[in-house]
């Protein structure tokens, strides 16, 4: 704890001399309240500060101060400015947030196309939730022409990092031959995890497949 408040004094000198990395790392120890009293609006005023100097860091937290009001008043409009800045960094975080932004229409409006745009750029950096939406875009023709081989891809890919409904729909696509050939090997080791994890609706299929005679067991 002492060596956390010789860091926050560090990092308080630095950033009144203009650091733009320590004034991100005071505000987010300020947003958090990790080892300092939590206070959104310093937070927001030092994150505006690096932001303002092209951090994509403190350009993402700055959008989401914006999107939840704190320390600020709540903006969408902002926050998908901010986002924006960030994203066209590479921010990963801030891709993702644009990405859903152009989803829901909360702060600019809908587009599928732009969404998948920002979220191709994330799910080739590993976001697997990313992966896993575009995947979901891909089998539904969502803002992009539709490909199962595409959607089973990038689920597959969301799914070896652990994505419990991504696991599901790729058991899925082995299962009907979606986008992958047919492989009920591969199918049950992926609804099996997705089971371990409380996926009830893989443990139906797996019941299929039993009824079928392609498993003995479900577990």
């Amino acid at each position: 704890m002492e060596d956390f408040k010789e860091f926050i004094n560090e990092m308080r000198i630095l950033a009144e001399q203009g650091n733009i990395k320590a004034q991100h790392n005071l505000a987010l120890c300020y947003y958090t309240g990790q080892g300092i009293q939590q206070n959104y609006q310093e937070a927001a005023k030092l994150w505006k500060k690096s932001a303002e100097k092209g951090l994509p860091e403190a350009q993402c937290g700055l959008g989401v101060c914006y999107e939840k009001g704190h320390g600020v008043k709540q903006n969408y409009e902002e926050a998908v400015k901010w986002w924006r800045k960030a994203a066209e960094q590479g921010h990963t975080e801030a891709l993702f947030n644009l990405a859903n932004s152009y989803v829901t229409g909360q702060g600019v409006k809908r587009d599928n196309e732009e969404a998948v745009k920002w979220w191709l750029k994330a799910a080739e950096q590993g976001v697997a939730q990313a992966q896993y939406n575009l995947g979901i875009c891909y089998a539904a023709g969502q803002g992009v022409r539709q490909d199962d081989k595409e959607a089973a891809k990038w689920w597959r890919k969301a799914a070896e990092q652990g994505h419990t409904e991504a696991q599901h729909n790729i058991g899925c696509c082995y299962v009907n031959a979606q986008g992958v050939e047919q492989d009920y090997e591969e199918a049950v080791k992926w609804l099996r995890l997705s089971l371990a994890k409380g996926d009830t609706e893989s443990l139906n299929v797996l019941k299929m497949l039993k009824k079928m005679g392609v498993i003995k067991n479900l577990f």
